[in-house]
């Protein structure tokens, strides 16, 4: 094994490989050859793939055994086993899943006169029981992905039908270290800006009409599934017959296709535009030998950007559907800002975003020859999509349309995700003793942003004196020069032999990527305004009074962008021995290594490398992350208890280790003082308001003496899992199954960031809530003047691990799958608790996670994608009839919590410096456990005029009607852990076939008729099949430390908000309808045209 490893690792370190891992692309026919109980040895087997006629032959082994790897999903096929002087044997009609195996067990008969060929009509590979399924996994077939309900398209819709999913979240697991393929070829936005290629654009990155078959792997104890600690996703796409067969077809939606009502809200009516179509095309170039397949899809949609509107003398606000930002006062200040810097700021309502995409797949397949088969792929993907401003870094955490706010149009941006990705596969065998796989391949993703604002104009937010975002407009944050070019190279090789009851596989995936990425927040400037009125003062007269100003911008001598240049190997080597102790006994062990060599493109900082941050440590951001060894071992079992495939139990152990979004890794090299310097000023040092994006950017060449800095731990190594499970599988009569299953998952290797620049010193406050309040924001503050040696560091995050994290799942299902019948009900409880959700800004994933103290500590929490309770059920039925009939119907039910949330302080109440919104409230017990004070008392204008005894009134009634706050009185909110109500969502899809036989050869010609409804029951009933929002998550704003002298010296003090101002409505629920598409049904047409 040494030598193994050895020699891989010295050959392919040199070439240039990317990012394969061993994903699934295949099935496998396994089986023992007997006669009259004993082994047959020699025995010949060929498997037929009679729709491509693609031969798959081998012979039995000593001991009766045969395998028949790397076989095309699918099917039907035909199984025929000879020997001399027995009878012919064959199975007909069997159909293969994938990554599974068939078992394919033969008892040959004598020769005799008055005996003919037996042949058995098996079926479809059983997905349930099946000995190589040892772990939590879902496989979706073809005829889900044509029967059920979906308009998104998408191979989340079908995904989700995975009991422990909740997004692309699985098992408990961050989406983030998920690893998503399609034929082999990895489809993550590698990157990790988005969980899927294409999802920055809402674009789905290959049409549904090219899958074949979707697999999801939540705890394989295979060791050739590597390449994540969440969940690997595996789906392969159709191929070609020998029969001619293609469809076209569009997908048809409008504004008289959805639903405008929830409860008594009216949701206004906007423009709305959908269309798609498409072909896919497959047939024989040479019979038996050589075929295509190919798959072309475009999308167009308009869709309103937003379903709120500004409130007028006509409406009156709503937290449903009516902001109390208002039209008049929104339209003056369009007025203004084009008067006066001749800028158009775009719409505040009624405006819609566009959406649109182009894709390709197209693949040949190869029958070289009895024992080699080729298949090359391509993929193709160009997309855009128009989005909302970010609401990272915004007053509140919220920069979108909503109950207090409507932000220009122009303030959002264009993004653009297109792809080229081309692989190749070689699945060859060796005499039926071994077999090997061979993937080699090319990924480019481009993707781009552009600004709607249409011009250079800083970004402005603008509150409603109440810590609340009021509108914004200007440049996007985060769009300027945003650009991210990805290059992946991939090699892929398993060796597999078989040794009697033993098959023994060695393998190595390898890949190597590197990326151009631009990325600075805040080149373009961002202000921050406490109110309207002080925006115009600063304007109009020159007043520094921004509550806020942040900029960053180029440290290079000659002022040109930079951008970050990233680069890495990633190595992997495995073996691992699947062994049939007994017919009904399968036990798999084996081992992984995986190890990340970064190249050295990280830029040195020499004042930096020489200052001493918290604890007393120093770092450099020039040393790249060190290579560090990953070793996974696996253990998995499947033992048919009664060798019938009537009760089944397996489970297992094993380490799962793979890639954190390469965009931590990269935030080093764009954050390192050298590229980029940057500050931000808050209220203290005020800015006044300049149009001119360049009016505070130092000058080209000047020493740059402001800046933020990314360091990554030394010892810093990927992310790594350890997961277990147990499950139950037993057939019950009616051919219902029965499963019950458990998994527990805990992290070896999580990632969590540290703020190293801020003090560790500080002073407790007063009273029942002991948080220390820190002496400063930071340690290196440029004080009293900035200079190189003394820098003014907005932040210093540290990446590193941390071994505390863990989730578990028990899930219990029923399914029952028969021939154009399937049904499946399953119910999972889970728990999913966290030091860090991820996201793709070192500061903001520090900045932006909830604690309770510390923000440095690796303090646990419900994750983003904790859901306590879940139900999930499908079911489609098929009839055809009348002979040129059929008629389908396809139901998919949902149930679970709307969302998590976690209740935060609305300011900095530890003064950490982060703005706010990420101190978790205690939840005082009486009002004599909080100082309540009116709005603004900490800095403002008071127009609070309520009592602390009315305050209390009023936010004593808001934490009653709360079924967390009113349950944890005394004690300090827990991240995440208000669970929003249950959504309970029903989909139906309708399909009606009308086909005719022509020519000689019966040629079908099918005209297919389609109706998806999403949230039938919205549809049905306008108080039905609705999701919930929180109300507000800071109902508590902080107003400073009651001073000396008072009687609550040294206690903080906190105001209640009013949810509407000007009226003087406070919160007095914690949900509010989400009256968003969530929550009103949807409706999609599809026409089809197939033949053959």
């Amino acid at each position: 094994m040494k030598r193994f490893i050895y020699i891989t690792f010295c050959c392919f370190c040199p070439l240039i490989f990317s990012t394969l891992y061993a994903q699934e692309t295949t099935s496998e026919v396994t089986g023992v050859i007997t006669e009259s109980g004993k082994p047959v040895a020699g025995a010949s087997v060929t498997a037929i793939n009679n729709p491509t006629g693609t031969r798959y032959a081998t012979t039995s082994r000593k001991d009766g055994r045969y395998n028949l790897p790397n076989m095309k999903v699918g099917g039907p096929y035909t199984i025929t086993v000879k020997f001399v002087g027995f009878k012919e044997e064959k199975k007909e009609n069997i159909f293969l899943l994938l990554g599974q195996e068939f078992q394919a067990d033969f008892e040959l008969t004598a020769e005799s006169a008055n005996l003919e060929a037996v042949v058995v009509t098996a079926s479809r590979q059983d997905k349930i029981f099946n000995s190589s399924r040892t772990g939590s996994q879902e496989i979706i077939s073809r005829s889900q992905i044509e029967r059920l309900p979906t308009v998104n398209r998408s191979l989340q819709d079908f995904t989700k039908l995975t009991p422990s999913s909740n997004g692309l979240s699985f098992g408990g697991r961050n989406s983030s270290y998920n690893n998503i393929t399609v034929d082999g070829a990895n489809f993550n936005n590698v990157f990790g800006l988005s969980g899927t290629l294409g999802g920055q654009t809402n674009s789905q990155p290959i049409s549904l009409d090219a899958i074949e078959q979707i697999q999801v792997n939540v705890s394989p104890y295979d060791v050739r599934q590597g390449g994540f600690s969440g969940a690997g996703v595996n789906s392969v796409t159709r191929s070609g017959t020998n029969t001619f067969k293609g469809t076209v077809y569009t997908y048809l939606r409008g504004p008289n296709t959805q639903g405008y009502r929830v409860r008594t809200t009216k949701v206004p009516n906007q423009s709305f535009d959908y269309g798609l179509r498409g072909a896919a095309f497959g047939g024989a170039i040479v019979k038996n030998k050589l075929f295509f397949f190919v798959s072309a899809e475009q999308e167009r949609v308009t869709t309103p950007a937003t379903s709120y509107i500004a409130s007028d003398a006509s409406h009156q606000p709503n937290p449903a559907s009516v902001s109390l930002a208002n039209a008049d006062t929104l339209n003056k200040l369009r007025d203004f800002l084009m008067s006066k810097y001749d800028y158009d700021p775009g719409q505040f309502q009624a405006y819609s975003y566009k959406t649109q995409s182009d894709k390709l797949t197209a693949r040949i397949d190869w029958n070289l020859n009895k024992n080699n088969t080729f298949t090359i792929k391509y993929n193709y993907l160009k997309s855009s999509r128009d989005i909302a401003a970010s609401n990272s870094g915004a007053p509140g955490g919220n920069r979108q349309p909503g109950s207090t706010s409507m932000p220009f149009s122009g303030s959002g941006y264009t993004i653009n995700n297109n792809f080229n990705i081309v692989l190749a596969e070689l699945n060859t065998r060796f005499a039926g003793k071994s077999s090997n796989k061979l993937q080699v391949g090319f990924t480019q993703l481009r993707d781009f942003r552009a600004s709607l604002s249409g011009k250079d104009f800083p970004l402005v937010d603008i509150m409603n004196g109440q810590g609340q975002t009021y509108t914004s407009f200007g440049y996007e944050p985060f769009t300027y020069n945003n650009l991210l070019n990805t290059d992946v190279y991939q090699l892929q090789d398993i060796f597999t032999m078989y040794k009697g009851s033993h098959e023994i596989t060695f393998g190595t995936q390898d890949y190597y990527k590197k990326f151009k990425n631009g990325f600075a927040p805040n080149y373009a400037g961002a202000y921050r305004f406490n109110t309207l009125t002080d925006f115009y003062n600063s304007a109009n007269n020159g007043v520094a009074n921004s509550v806020l100003y942040n900029l960053q911008y180029s440290a290079t001598k000659d002022g040109a962008f930079p951008f970050a240049y990233v680069s890495a190997y990633e190595l992997g080597v495995f073996a691992q021995d699947k062994w049939r102790i007994k017919n009904n006994f399968t036990l798999t062990y084996g081992i992984r290594f995986d190890l990340p060599i970064f190249k050295d493109d990280f830029e040195s900082n020499p004042y930096a490398s020489q200052l001493t941050f918290r604890d007393g440590k120093k770092y450099d951001v020039g040393q790249q992350p060190g290579s560090n060894m990953l070793i996974s071992p696996r253990l998995g079992f499947n033992w048919d208890v009664t060798h019938d495939h009537t009760t089944q139990v397996r489970g297992g152990l094993g380490w799962f280790a793979g890639p954190p979004p390469f965009v931590w890794i990269s935030n080093q090299a764009s954050n390192n003082g050298v590229q980029f310097g940057s500050f931000s000023a808050g209220a203290s040092t005020p800015y006044a308001f300049s149009p001119d994006i360049n009016a505070y950017r130092p000058a080209q060449g000047a020493a740059n003496t402001a800046y933020n800095l990314v360091f990554t731990d030394e010892n810093f190594k990927y992310p790594q899992v350890m997961k277990a499970s147990l499950a139950v599988d037993k057939k019950l009569p009616g051919d219902f199954v029965l499963t019950l299953e458990g998994t527990y998952s805990k992290d070896i290797n999580n990632v969590y960031f540290q703020n190293v620049n801020l003090p560790s010193t500080g002073k407790a406050f007063a009273g029942s809530d002991p948080r220390i309040r820190y002496d400063s924001t930071k340690i290196w503050g440029g004080k009293p003047t900035a200079t190189p040696e003394n820098p003014n560091i907005s932040n210093a995050i540290l990446m590193t691990n941390t071994g505390k994290g863990y989730a578990y799942t028990i899930t219990f299902q029923v399914q029952k799958n028969i021939k154009n019948l399937s049904l499946s009900a399953a119910y999972t409880r889970s728990n999913a608790k966290t030091s860090n959700d991820g996201g793709s800004i070192a500061a903001s994933m520090w900045r932006d996670r909830p604690v309770q103290g510390d923000p440095n500590t690796d303090e646990l929490g419900y994750a983003n994608f904790y859901q306590p309770h879940r139900v999930i059920a499908s079911a489609f039925w098929r009839k055809e009839y009348a002979k040129y009939f059929a008629t389908s119907v396809g139901l998919i039910f949902e149930a679970a919590p709307a969302g998590v949330g976690s209740y935060t302080y609305n300011g900095d109440v530890n003064n950490d410096g982060t703005g706010g919104n990420n101190d978790l409230i205690y939840i005082p017990k009486d009002q004599t456990d909080i100082v309540l004070v009116p709005v603004n008392t900490g800095g403002g204008t008071i127009t609070d005029t309520r009592t602390p005894a009315q305050i209390w009134t009023q936010f004593n009634n808001f934490v009653n009607q709360d079924p967390y706050l009113s349950s944890h009185r005394g004690q300090v909110a827990e991240r995440n852990a208000a669970v929003l109500p249950f959504f309970k969502r029903l989909d139906l899809n309708v399909t009606q076939d009308l086909y005719i036989f022509s020519g000689k050869e019966k040629s079908k010609h099918t005209l297919r008729l389609s109706l998806d409804i999403i949230n039938l029951g919205n549809l049905l009933n306008k108080d039905w099949g609705i999701y919930k929002n929180f109300t507000t998550l800071s109902p508590l704003k902080y107003e400073g430390i009651a001073a000396t002298g008072d009687v609550n010296a040294g206690k903080p003090r906190f105001s209640f908000p009013y949810i509407d101002p000007a009226n003087q409505i406070p919160a007095v629920n914690s949900y509010t309808d989400n009256t968003s598409i969530f929550s009103r049904w949807q409706m999609q047409f599809g026409i089809r045209y197939l033949f053959n």
